[in-house]
């Protein structure tokens, strides 16, 4: 029975070591849950692309509202395989009115496959509200144009409220 309290006890220890740590830092963290719609793909030197081979704007409805700009460098971001399946690696940035998120993505593009298009973001950073920002974002849509899509994930920064 000493056992069990112990291991109860360690537990709550855990617990509420995690939600002080937390408080103390007065970190916030928030689901992702948005609808999105992809913009055409640029190609430099479209002043959108900032100096990068290519660029697209991913407009954003839901939590965050704002546009993800993503830029890539050709031949570098693209791998391809045989079966016409390839990887992209790319940077983001969400702008919002609260401040910018910065991303690094990687996605995977399979045109054949019913979710064409799937894409992992890691939070690097971010201005204003998200500076020191962390999280992840996840989404996928059928095409790489003009198509909609739903993103997932959860954004992490500090609380001003």
């Amino acid at each position: 029975m000493s056992n069990r309290r112990l291991i109860v006890g360690i537990a709550m220890l855990v617990v509420l070591c995690l939600f002080a740590s937390t408080a103390v830092w007065g970190e916030k963290c928030k689901r992702v849950n948005a609808n999105l719609f992809t913009g055409p793909l640029l190609f430099d030197p479209a002043p959108e692309c900032n100096g990068y081979t290519l660029c697209q704007a991913v407009y954003l409805d839901g939590t965050p509202n704002g546009t993800m700009w993503t830029f890539m460098n050709l031949p570098d971001g693209f791998i391809e395989w045989d079966d016409g399946t390839f990887i992209n690696i790319t940077v983001s940035v969400l702008e919002t009115k609260h401040g910018e998120l910065f991303f690094d993505d990687r996605a995977i593009t399979a045109p054949d496959a019913p979710e064409g298009f799937v894409l992992h973001s890691n939070v690097t950073g971010g201005t204003g509200r998200y500076e020191g920002a962390t999280g992840w974002l996840a989404y996928y849509l059928e095409y790489l144009e003009g198509n909609e899509g739903i993103m997932r994930g959860e954004i992490c920064y500090a609380d001003e409220d």
